[in-house]
């Protein structure tokens, strides 16, 4: 019961530094479908790393500029 708590704490601070660090690049996390924004929070609380997930999520994204 207290684990689960712990980590709806832990998902809600990881959200809104994903959100603050994408609003910096002007994006609206917020914006993005709910199920990329559950995997980044879910990849983020994985790897202990908000910044490594935004860094892929800008790879993933020049890729697909790339093929347009």
């Amino acid at each position: 019961m207290f684990g689960r708590s712990k980590r709806s704490r832990q998902e809600k601070v990881i959200r809104e530094v994903l959100t603050a660090e994408f609003g910096k690049q002007g994006l609206d996390f917020e914006s993005f479908d709910p199920t990329i924004q559950r995997t980044m929070v879910i990849a983020a609380l994985a790897s202990g790393s908000v910044q490594e997930q935004i860094d892929a999520f800008a790879r993933v994204a020049a890729k697909i500029a790339e093929q347009d």
